[in-house]
């Protein structure tokens, strides 16, 4: 969220990316 104030809508869909990404290393 921090990510998405500084770098605006692509950083919300580059953050929004990384958290899904991350939750499905963490389901594996």
């Amino acid at each position: 969220v921090g990510r998405a104030g500084r770098f605006g809508t692509k950083g919300l869909a580059i953050t929004f990316v990384s958290s899904a990404a991350d939750s499905d290393v963490l389901n594996q």
